[in-house]
């Protein structure tokens, strides 16, 4: 028998008038178990957009801090990037990608999209490679990371 997708459902909320569902991995450090290792954070204009909609203390400068506190990476700008946090986050070069994803990216910036070089930096809409939880070869969850 095959297993059905575990699915969790967000709190109700009277700001956001709705119930959400998501998948959820069920492993030992969850969903950070079954993420492909990428490494994106929220974007700056989600923060924004829940703070209007009255939740506290999650603006983006008010998580930036925690996002640098666990993030070991030696990509990007010191303002948005954490250098000595436990979890390894690096930025994959042209030279580590498939030919046909360099075309992909190639080809979106042909139409006009930028090309972003960190996903995690100033600007996240455009085009590039992901950066991804990756040491030493292998993905790091949340529970694996020292």
């Amino acid at each position: 028998m095959r297993r059905r997708p575990s699915l969790r459902k967000s709190c109700p909320s009277s700001k956001l008038r709705a119930v959400l569902e998501a998948l959820r991995g069920k492993a030992l450090g969850g969903s950070s178990a079954v993420n492909a290792a990428v490494a994106i954070r929220a974007r700056a204009a989600d923060f924004a957009k829940w703070s209007a909609l009255g939740i506290r203390g999650w603006s983006f400068n008010e998580v930036l801090a925690s996002y640098k506190a666990i993030e070991n990476s030696p990509d990007g700008d010191d303002r948005y990037r954490g250098r000595s946090g436990p979890l390894p986050i690096r930025a994959r070069r042209p030279d580590e990608l498939t030919p046909s994803l360099n075309a992909f990216i190639d080809a979106a910036a042909n139409q006009g999209y930028a090309r972003v070089a960190d996903f995690n930096g100033a600007e996240q809409a455009g085009v590039g490679p992901y950066p991804l939880n990756v040491g030493t070869g292998t993905s790091k969850s949340s529970f694996t990371v020292n």
